[in-house]
């Protein structure tokens, strides 16, 4: 069945515009779930580095 291009233009702008705005809640979630797991990075990181120096300065080892 071969598709026939007569719709209104009014079909044509409503697709254009559900098509950004799923493009852009694809791009904006993308972006906010890498600075998420960018804060978790940092997070996880300080708290390994804050662990590493508790370690050193305890003095329960010795």
């Amino acid at each position: 069945m071969l598709l026939r291009f007569d719709h209104s233009p009014a079909y044509y702008c409503g697709y254009c515009y559900c098509r950004r705005l799923f493009a852009a809640y694809v791009s904006s979630s993308l972006f906010f779930s890498l600075g998420f797991l960018f804060l978790l990075y940092l997070l996880l990181s300080y708290m390994a580095w804050f662990s590493f120096f508790l370690l050193l300065l305890c003095p329960c080892g010795s």
